[in-house]
């Protein structure tokens, strides 16, 4: 089993075929069993209150004929995690769960709104609400755009509570107006980040081990010196398109080369944050992609 350390949290975890299921349930539990006796000769113990088990499989595959795991004496049951994934990794759960919980608090927020700054507000805001938006939402690239509408209504709704507009305003300039990126772009920006960050040594190891350098075997590309990512294939939309070593790379490679080379995290901020933003005020039109590159050139040159 592979395993991640965090402080005194331990994630054991492995892949393995649908018809395996029984012999990967065995696995686990004897694994668990191992650490168990090791645990209690040691004068430990494990916690299977907080010990949770989950199982994620496509939607295509039967029901898992399991539902429990045995720790120790005790038996526990399938659950979900922090963010709401349910098994099926549709992340439905989740984003309705922020939705609700955001809508609750901007209600409050609306009514008082009045007695506030801008920027009291805006504070109020990022802590009830803009969080809520950020909290892992790498998980949620390739999501379906109805989903991420969702989340969108919640942060133009936001934005329009601190700038008190009216809700028949177009969103586009109130969004500007106070530097927020779109759901969509957000997204983008925290996958970029990370991808910055395990370049750099800066990042858990088993993110850094999913990306590599474009090199060719065969003969020498320009290609190369451009500092590409490899891109690995992937075979399933609904899950392996979504998997940070296929997306990640794809998306660091379609920002312009003078963003991704070697540059303090805080310039590539930035940098990134520039190029989003402008993405968003010239996206209604056909020719946005050539003015956005060179848009972010002139930035760059400042």
């Amino acid at each position: 089993l592979d395993y991640h350390l965090y402080a005194d949290d331990t994630q054991l975890y492995f892949a393995f075929k649908s018809v395996d299921v029984d012999a990967a349930k065995s696995r686990v539990e004897n694994c668990i069993s191992a650490i168990f006796r090791w645990m209690d000769l040691n004068e430990l113990k494990l916690n299977h209150d907080k010990t949770e088990v989950m199982l994620i499989h496509s939607k295509y595959r039967p029901s898992p004929s399991f539902q429990s795991l045995c720790v120790g004496d005790e038996s526990v049951l399938l659950s979900r995690l922090g963010v709401l994934v349910l098994s099926l990794m549709s992340f439905h759960a989740h984003v309705s769960s922020i939705c609700r919980s955001s809508f609750y608090h901007l209600r409050n927020l609306s009514r008082i709104r009045k007695y506030f700054t801008k920027e009291s507000a805006e504070v109020a805001v990022d802590a009830f609400v803009t969080s809520k938006l950020d909290y892992c939402n790498a998980l949620l690239y390739g999501l379906p755009k109805y989903q991420l509408q969702r989340l969108q209504y919640v942060q133009n709704t936001a934005a329009r509570v601190v700038l008190q507009v009216s809700k028949f305003q177009h969103i586009t300039p109130v969004l500007y107006e106070l530097h927020w990126l779109p759901i969509q772009y957000r997204i983008i920006f925290k996958i970029l980040l990370l991808v910055y960050k395990s370049l750099n040594g800066t990042s858990p190891s088993y993110l850094a081990q999913k990306l590599y350098y474009y090199r060719s075997h065969i003969r020498s590309l320009r290609s190369v010196s451009n500092e590409l990512l490899m891109q690995p294939r992937s075979f399933t939309k609904a899950y392996g398109d979504r998997a940070f070593a296929v997306h990640a790379p794809r998306e660091w490679n379609l920002i312009p080369y003078e963003i991704r080379s070697p540059t303090p995290s805080r310039v590539l901020k930035d940098h990134l944050r520039r190029t989003c933003l402008l993405n968003l005020v010239i996206t209604d039109h056909c020719f946005y992609r050539f003015v956005y590159i060179l848009l972010v050139l002139i930035f760059h040159y400042e």
